[in-house]
């Protein structure tokens, strides 16, 4: 199977795949798809913070960066075998 080249419209419908109705984690951590190559296999996305995702010290708190990293990197996986790999976290 082919790429699938990822789009911030596909993104935003939530139907990356059939029947797929997007990362309930994308949507809880405010993902943001800003662009992506499929022959580089660049994705670029971004987050939006809040101020509940913040630790004591009024910065991201490293368990959400984590959980943002790991969202981003389950998008390229899927984007880049055309669906055919699904990462397990």
């Amino acid at each position: 199977m082919p790429s699938i080249q990822m789009s911030a419209d596909i993104w935003a419908t939530g139907q990356v795949l059939d029947g797929g109705n997007g990362e309930s984690i994308s949507r809880f951590l405010g993902t943001r798809l800003e662009s992506h190559d499929v022959a580089t296999g660049v994705l670029r996305v971004s987050y939006a913070t809040r101020p509940e995702f913040a630790n004591p010290a009024g910065v991201v708190n490293g368990g959400i960066v984590s959980a943002m990293l790991d969202d981003a990197m389950g998008i390229l996986v899927v984007a880049q075998s055309g669906g055919l790999k699904l990462p397990v976290s």
